[in-house]
């Protein structure tokens, strides 16, 4: 059975355990008024049935509109709660219109269809909470947390931001799933004219400046440090640089509301979001028009920036990928991990030394490579400052013997990666 059947068929079972209890809630509140009916005569097996198979009709018309089928019984939270109620009102509003289209509006016969409906509201809703409350507790051992808002193991989450933004994420976060994943203790308004007053019933405890006081009595109150959200001007770069720091200093996470639409969730504040500038994203065709098939090969692709450039390499899918590094581990490293993106016979770890002439010429000459990336360098100043002869050998000598090497075996393209004039940029 493929997982859509799978689904559809959930669906349906939930659907028709809901039908079922709606019939017998109807049912039995005949039974109950008919007997606590002074007069009692014949039970009224017409109109029972009647009103059994309207209420029938109008549940399951209500249920389809609101979606009640659609929830998984088992991981039932607050606001499907909810929906619920909201869908058992909607439910007795269509009865109600249906009953009236049968048998006109009149005193008399309102009188019993009223009792009668808010009886088997009464009891459908008692059923429809304790099927999905024994599904809870199978589940989760807690069948009660369908009646909480949020979870007892709900992640405690402190807002920053503008008053229209912070109403707004509230909001947002409501209406998904993870709102009964987190607890909001309270929103710090970076305009700090709100403070002691309450947004959406959640209370606002204070400007930026008291960010860390707010953290430290919220962790102290509940045992643990708040994840600390942020929206509107709180994402803006300074304002975004004191909100870190101070979240860093008591050890809090940074999170955010997603942009996408579809999952509205909160997730952790990425480095571009710190750019004083718009994320730039390169267009990388023109680079994989140049990898893609052809062969490889990067030297110091064990290091940091030199592994980096291997694995973004892999992703094109090379004909080839020689890995050439001095340091044994780095080299092992790297082989087994690219090993997992590109076929074994399609990565190929060389051990050596940029300013071994010999043994450059020939990894080139078994590699035969169409492109070198040159990443191999001593890179940490001082470092290299301590031993000036070392850094000319390797980052002067060495590149000179890379370039030669592929020059003689007819390499197309090669790229010098250098990064020691970041050290000061200015």
């Amino acid at each position: 059975m493929t997982p859509q059947n799978a689904a559809r068929r959930a669906m349906a079972l939930t659907l028709s355990a809901d039908i079922v209890s709606a019939a017998i809630a109807m049912v039995l509140s005949n039974l109950v008024v008919w007997w606590s009916d002074k007069g009692h005569g014949d039970f009224p097996l017409a109109a029972a049935m009647l009103s059994t198979v309207l209420f029938v009709t109008a549940m399951t018309a209500s249920f389809l509109v609101v979606r009640i089928h659609t929830q998984v019984w088992r991981h039932i939270g607050w606001p499907d709660a909810v929906r619920i109620i909201q869908a058992v009102g909607l439910s007795g509003l269509i009865y109600l219109l249906i009953y009236l289209l049968f048998t006109g509006i009149s005193s008399g016969a309102m009188a019993v269809p009223w009792t009668v409906l808010l009886t088997a509201l009464l009891f459908w809703t008692v059923g429809l909470f304790a099927m999905r409350m024994y599904a809870l507790s199978k589940s989760t051992h807690q069948p009660m947390q369908i009646f909480s808002p949020v979870a007892r193991n709900a992640q405690p989450v402190l807002l920053v931001g503008d008053g229209p933004n912070c109403v707004e994420v509230v909001r947002r976060l409501e209406s998904t799933q993870q709102a009964s994943k987190i607890r909001l203790l309270g929103l710090i308004d970076t305009e700090g004219h709100e403070t002691g007053r309450a947004i959406r019933g959640i209370p606002v405890l204070g400007g930026l400046a008291e960010l860390a006081s707010v953290i430290e009595i919220l962790t102290v109150r509940y045992k643990t440090v708040p994840w600390v959200a942020v929206t509107g001007a709180a994402r803006e770069r300074d304002m975004m640089l004191q909100v870190l720091e101070v979240a860093s200093d008591h050890g809090a996470e940074i999170m955010a509301l997603s942009k996408d639409p579809a999952t509205q969730a909160l997730e952790r504040i990425r480095p571009a979001d710190l750019l004083a500038r718009k994320e730039r994203r390169l267009d990388m065709e023109p680079v994989r028009s140049i990898v893609e098939n052809s062969r490889v090969l990067v030297t110091g692709g064990g290091g940091t920036i030199g592994a980096e450039l291997s694995r973004q390499v892999a992703g094109f899918r090379p004909a080839g990928l020689t890995i050439v590094d001095s340091g044994e581990f780095n080299l092992y490293s790297i082989d087994l991990e690219l090993k997992q993106v590109l076929p074994p016979s399609a990565v190929i770890a060389r051990l050596g030394d940029v300013r071994d002439a010999a043994r450059l010429r020939d990894i080139f000459h078994r590699a035969q490579p169409e492109l070198v990336i040159h990443a191999a360098a001593l890179k940490h100043v001082p470092m290299v400052e301590n031993d000036p002869l070392e850094g000319l050998l390797t980052n002067a000598l060495g590149t000179r013997i890379v370039a030669d090497a592929a020059r003689t075996v007819g390499t197309i393209a090669m790229v010098f990666i250098s990064t020691d004039k970041a050290v000061n940029p200015t």
